[in-house]
């Protein structure tokens, strides 16, 4: 099918979504769409959009009632939301980098990490060192001034930088493949000090790897489903994953070893970015302990979730700050 539709104005698409149902003015409209974007809206309107009643399928007209209010504070609390994420992913990827830098060189020689053989079941590793390579050697500028600063002194004898300053100019899909062809002593290390197994470690860094992707190209994290589903603890090792509300008790319990994951259990919406909220809430909790990331994404939702933000969307249960993984 040929795609045919046409540049619209931005008072033609505030004339249209007023014509589908939308409450607002249409200078209102106006200026949100230019500042952000029709399409990059869509997506947080999408939820109030009517649904049709034999297919399921969304239509395009919207729900009686939809105030463009509505639709802006889901935008409002995606943007922040995704900030939060980007800083806690920075302080992971951060602290990620200096154990890696820290281990592999302790008694060893930082360049021997440039050698093809260093991780030999790394398929073209060799080839995906270049940012940390002689800018001579390779015709690309350096991406930061400590770059062109080592090879200026050392140049004439080293072609690749020291790890510790190696890490630096990487991204972080390149150091979660490094944490991953570690020898098994180093990501044991590594995941022990951050209170996991190194398979859920990994597991979780290609998990935030891919959510900050796409915060940084400023995608929507507020009810996405995710594809890169993280592993967990075992439940003998930490319940706490797999924990369910009782409200008789009004507290998270433990339901029975063997039983299948309760609807509200951080495993049953390990797709969700609920889960990864409360991932990134537990490595923060033994990276950066004095952090305030936690009280920061409290107020985050304290001045959202009342003006109508659905967090059962985020695979959130609505006593989600009791939980102890949280605490």
């Amino acid at each position: 099918m040929q795609y045919t539709k046409p540049h619209l104005s931005f008072a033609d698409q505030a004339a249209l979504l007023i014509s589908r149902g939308m409450g607002a003015t249409k200078q209102e409209l106006m200026d949100a769409l230019e500042q952000a974007g029709y399409y990059r809206l869509s997506a947080y309107w999408f939820p109030f959009r009517v649904l049709h009643p034999t297919t399921g399928d969304r239509e395009d007209f919207f729900q009686p009632g939809t105030s463009f209010v509505q639709v802006w504070n889901y935008y409002r609390f995606d943007r922040d939301l995704r900030l939060l994420l980007l800083d806690a992913i920075e302080r992971i990827e951060v602290a990620l980098r200096s154990q890696l830098a820290y281990l592999h060189t302790q008694g060893r020689d930082p360049f021997l990490y440039a050698q093809a053989s260093y991780f030999s079941t790394w398929k073209n590793y060799i080839t995906k060192l270049e940012p940390m390579k002689n800018p001579a050697l390779t015709g690309k500028k350096a991406g930061a001034d400590f770059v062109d600063h080592f090879f200026k002194k050392y140049g004439d004898y080293h072609d690749y930088l020291p790890l510790w300053m190696a890490v630096g100019v990487t991204d972080f899909g390149f150091i979660s493949f490094f944490f991953q062809y570690s020898s098994q002593s180093i990501r044991s290390q590594i995941a022990r000090n951050w209170g996991v197994t190194s398979d859920v470690l990994r597991s979780w860094f290609i998990a935030l790897n891919t959510l900050r992707n796409v915060c940084a190209h400023h995608g929507r994290v507020w009810n996405k489903v995710w594809r890169t589903q993280p592993q967990f603890p075992l439940y003998a090792k930490q319940p706490e994953w797999y924990m369910t509300y009782l409200d008789k008790a009004r507290k998270w319990v433990r339901p029975p070893a063997g039983s299948l994951p309760a609807s509200d259990s951080v495993v049953f919406h390990s797709c969700s970015t609920g889960t990864l909220l409360y991932i990134c809430k537990y490595l923060l909790s033994r990276i950066a302990p004095q952090s305030q990331w936690k009280a920061r994404v409290e107020d985050l939702f304290a001045e959202f979730v009342p003006l109508g933000i659905d967090i059962k969307h985020m695979g959130l249960s609505e006593h989600w700050r009791e939980h102890p993984l949280w605490r």
